[in-house]
């Protein structure tokens, strides 16, 4: 009996290097054989981790798959990977149980597409610890781009510089996980998810991250969007615990245009936007429109956007309905600047456009004692929402406007 126990037992994970497979890591010579040789071999063997030892000139490889079941890591050091060659996709991350932790990697201007690519029906894959870098004139379309049908994918505590996307989602999936990560340098979204009319994400968990603003060159500009369609909304959303920072300008400013809005949750269903900082974005801090319905914006902070505080509805909105507003502070907003087009009833604290079933309970909506932009506490078009207990004092023009 003892002797089947312990073939039945789990096989412990192995460990090999890239060393072991004749990698140099001088920063030089190509190691993209080494690589794939130790990731074969790791394949083969099953449950295995191929460690890259630290290394301070990096190892240049070009382009490469990790297969299911494998774990590509480093060290504290987090050695890099140095692109090379010119392509599309650099870093495939293929099948399930695929874990990258514990590396920088930098795509050098040579990677068009994605510096890391989840590839579609994956189950089970997450970078850990990773640095994804991509400065320069020439970013990849995201750093982190997943395909659809996959599942329960985490990025956790990885910073990601550069890319015209950090991260970006298209089609269905469900079980994505973004925790403690950190985006800066992006130019159209630093966090995207997309729905499509043939499916899209659900169980979606973007919680303590921290964005910051945008580098020159994007057209978007939206740090944390999701977008979709009527027929299949993003189900079960949670944005909590979010630091979001926009450059304080503009969204239309000529010389140094600002971010759009801060956190945008569009054709979103049984949502939470919680706990959120969202300061000094060009136009809204917080919005949830195009027929978003059955959610909470809750004990969030929404300082100096260049329009409101929080949306809920908006003129392009056909409707959304049931959102509880509850204990957000929203000061000092509708901050004008150059290019400014915001109407003045939009520089309030919160707005409530096309929208039934809304509550706003317990919000506090002014201006701070020094610098008083923000017009109105709360602004009311084509909706009747129920007003409790909210503290609104301060506004230059009114506390509510309908």
């Amino acid at each position: 009996m003892t002797a089947l126990v312990g073939a039945c037992a789990q096989q412990p994970r192995q460990t090999i290097s890239v060393a072991d497979f004749g990698s140099r890591g001088d920063g030089v010579h190509d190691d993209t054989d080494a690589f794939r040789r130790a990731l074969d071999a790791a394949r083969l063997a099953g449950n295995t981790t191929v460690r890259v030892p630290a290394s301070p000139a990096g190892y240049v490889v070009r382009h490469l798959t990790i297969p299911s079941g494998v774990t590509l890591a480093g060290d504290r050091s987090r050695p890099a990977l140095l692109a090379s060659g010119q392509t599309p996709l650099w870093i495939a991350l293929s099948g399930s149980g695929v874990v990258l932790s514990d590396l920088t990697l930098r795509t050098r201007g040579v990677v068009s597409a994605a510096g890391v690519r989840i590839g579609q029906g994956s189950d089970g894959v997450s970078l850990r610890n990773v640095s994804l870098e991509a400065p320069g004139d020439r970013p990849p379309l995201a750093l982190v781009d997943v395909g659809g049908s996959t599942r329960n994918v985490t990025l956790d505590g990885c910073t990601l510089v550069g890319g015209s996307n950090g991260f970006r989602l298209i089609g269905a999936a469900d079980g994505i996980t973004l925790t403690a990560n950190h985006f800066a340098g992006w130019r159209d979204r630093a966090i995207w998810f997309a729905g499509t009319h043939d499916g899209a994400p659900r169980s979606v968990r973007v919680d303590n991250n921290t964005v910051r603003p945008h580098a020159p060159g994007g057209r978007v500009r939206q740090p944390i969007q999701f977008t979709g369609f009527d027929s299949r909304p993003t189900v079960d959303v949670a944005v909590t615990n979010n630091r979001v920072t926009g450059p304080g300008t503009d969204y239309l400013d000529p010389l140094r245009p600002g971010s759009a809005d801060l956190i945008s949750l569009h054709h979103c269903s049984d949502f939470r936007v919680t706990g959120n900082l969202a300061q000094g974005g060009g136009e809204v801090g917080i919005t949830v429109a195009q027929q978003c319905s059955d959610g909470v914006i809750e004990d969030n902070t929404c300082v100096s956007n260049g329009s409101c505080g929080i949306a809920v509805g908006s003129a392009t909105s056909r409707w959304v309905r049931n959102v509880q507003v509850l204990d957000n502070r929203v000061v000092g907003n509708g901050v004008r600047g150059r290019g400014d087009r915001t109407p003045d009833w939009a520089r309030a604290g919160i707005v409530v456009e096309k929208a039934t079933g809304v509550t706003l309970s317990g919000n506090r909506s002014g201006n701070p004692a020094t610098g008083t932009p923000q017009l109105y506490g709360i602004t009311i078009r084509d909706a009747d929402p129920r007003l409790e207990r909210n503290v609104l004092t301060g506004n230059l023009l009114a506390e509510v406007q309908r």
